[in-house]
């Protein structure tokens, strides 16, 4: 059993041991994209594979992330078939599996387990319902800049929060 506290480590580790985990061929990792860094690349004969990898839990947001990806790769591979594969130990209870796009997997990881780490800096998943103008403005920003959603939203979150501290003082 492998064990594992980031998605890093998971990610290394699958990519060593590749062909215990998958029946085609690594491409590469990391790969820059206008929509984000797609974590890994396979190939096979006439079929190109996205996969993107969660330590914990496939969830909707995962698929909606691949969803995103494959037209990019499919216009880069017009001859080929594009699939996304979203991998992780577990699947989120919200993930509807019988209504998944028709060119999308789940594949869920046997013998590995993560362990949360046992520091308080823990990066917890946190919904909040924002208007489609503010996510249009945040995708736009996003595929700009190639800075993840995510990450922009935290280091503005951040921002609010120290600057509204400091004037309370």
């Amino acid at each position: 059993m492998f064990t594992y506290k980031t998605e890093k480590e998971l990610h290394e580790y699958l990519v060593k041991h590749f062909n215990d985990f998958f029946d085609f061929d690594y491409i590469s990792s990391e790969f820059i994209i206008t929509g984000g860094r797609i974590d890994i690349l396979g190939k096979d004969d006439n079929t190109i594979y996205v996969v993107e990898l969660k330590r914990d839990f496939v969830t909707n947001a995962t698929i909606e992330q691949l969803s995103n990806y494959i037209p990019e790769i499919q216009s880069l591979n017009p001859d080929k078939v594009v699939l996304g594969i979203a991998v992780a130990p577990k699947i989120d209870d919200k993930v509807n599996i019988d209504s998944l796009p028709s060119n999308i997997t789940i594949k869920t990881l046997d013998n590995v387990k993560f362990i949360e780490p046992e520091h308080n800096f823990t990066k917890k998943r946190v919904t909040y319902t924002l208007d489609e103008e503010l996510i249009e403005r945040l995708r736009e920003y996003s595929d700009k800049t190639m800075i993840p959603q995510a990450k922009i939203v935290n280091e503005a979150l951040i921002e609010y929060l120290n600057k509204n501290e400091s004037t309370k003082q």
